[in-house]
């Protein structure tokens, strides 16, 4: 199974995180980004 991460906010932090997690961590590690905004 694998880890699952939710990152809420979409900002600079949120998305600078969603960043470098896509980049740093296994294939096996599946990021979600979630945005107040709907586009």
């Amino acid at each position: 199974m694998p880890t699952e991460v939710l990152i809420l906010g979409a900002g600079f932090g949120g998305l600078e995180l969603a960043t470098r997690l896509s980049e740093e961590v296994p294939e096996e590690v599946h990021v979600t980004l979630v945005d107040q905004n709907e586009w």
